[in-house]
């Protein structure tokens, strides 16, 4: 509620009209007549929202702010990419719930390698995490990430860096839409990164793997070293706890499997609309349980990987032993490969989408 605010007219000017002088008894000369209050100024709104409104101070134009070479050079950063969905299985765990099981490749198609530390005071204490990046002035300096690490006691028994790479799973509608709410999650959150793939020959690739299992430590480390060279990748074999989308309870229908790698975008990278791949496929009920692969490639919309050449639509398909691929989960039962993508023999060393599985 305004607020109305009057003025007190002084005793002498309430005492008649102005055109009235005021005589003393006593007194025959007239009294001068009093002087008129001046009036007062206008001010805009309130009593006269009629008067002209004062021209504002014109606003400064902004000055952008000067480059002051601590920005990051993207030129010296990685560029992450999926391989694509592959190593189908159908299996069902030991309670006899149906899982989809898959390998999966982290891969480096940037022009610099990946580097990432974690420090902690004491062995039970929390991991900061952080990047090794490259400013415009040259320098080189530690961004602190918004990563979390966790440890993994099913057979890695080492530290992992906590969401870096995501695959969900959704219902397809009968217009070929995403059914959001109904959305399923792999079950493996974390990922110990090193080189252990390797992609053909491209600048600033090295040879050899820089980048090894043993600097994700272990369960009492306080220091982690983890990373991905140019033209390197990051195999995660089906056979590895987590590497799978549950199908319990779900019913025939067609699904759309998506991966993302930095889904968060918490990592430092020359671009992420490359990220996604997707899988679309069809769940058969009737009768054997099965799949029909209806599609596959890069996630619908990133069209920025369009022409990127097939090998990035595979994975590494040796199956040798590796450090990957040692796992204390239960042997899967009723394994069911799908041909299109699971073809190839256990333990046989291939190149054939240029992608070559490194031996420790």
């Amino acid at each position: 509620m305004g607020v109305l605010a009057f003025a007190l007219t002084a005793p002498s000017a309430l005492a008649g009209p102005a055109d009235a002088p005021s005589v003393a008894a006593d007194d025959p000369t007239p009294s001068p007549s009093p002087t008129p209050s001046p009036t007062p100024s206008p001010t805009p709104g309130g009593l006269f929202p009629n008067a002209a409104t004062p021209t504002p101070t014109p606003t400064p134009t902004p000055v952008p702010p000067k480059d002051t070479g601590k920005e990051v050079d993207p030129r010296f950063l990685p560029d992450f990419r999926l391989a694509g969905v592959q190593d189908l299985r159908l299996t069902r765990d030991r309670g006899g719930r149906l899982q989809l099981r898959f390998s999966s490749t982290l891969l480096n198609h940037g022009t610099h390698e990946m580097k990432v530390r974690a420090v902690r005071p004491k062995p039970k204490g929390k991991f900061t995490v952080s990047q090794r990046i490259r400013l415009k002035n040259g320098h080189w300096t530690w961004r602190k990430l918004p990563v979390g690490t966790v440890y993994a006691g099913d057979g890695h028994s080492h530290q992992h860096l906590r969401d870096i790479v995501q695959y969900r799973m959704y219902l397809v509608d009968a217009d070929g839409n995403l059914v959001t709410e109904d959305k399923r999650r792999a079950r493996k959150i974390g990922f110990c990164i090193y080189d252990n793939v390797r992609l053909p020959a491209r600048a600033g690739q090295p040879k050899r793997p820089v980048f090894k299992r043993g600097g994700c430590g272990t369960r009492t480390s306080t220091k982690l070293s983890m990373g991905l060279s140019v033209g390197w990748g990051d195999f995660y074999d089906w056979r590895l706890p987590g590497q799978y989308v549950s199908l319990a309870g779900l019913p025939a229908g067609v699904y759309t499997l998506i991966g993302e790698a930095n889904p968060q975008g918490v990592l430092y990278e020359q671009k992420t609309k490359n990220n996604g791949v997707f899988l679309k496929f069809k769940l058969r009920r009737s009768g054997k349980v099965s799949i029909k692969i209806l599609g596959k490639g890069y996630r619908p919309g990133d069209k920025s990987v369009a022409n990127v050449s097939s090998h990035d639509d595979s994975g590494p398909s040796d199956r040798s032993p590796g450090d990957h691929t040692h796992s204390s989960e239960p042997a899967a039962t009723a394994a069911r490969p799908v041909r299109a993508l699971a073809s190839r023999r256990p333990g046989r060393l291939t190149t054939r989408h240029g992608l070559r599985r490194e031996h420790p």
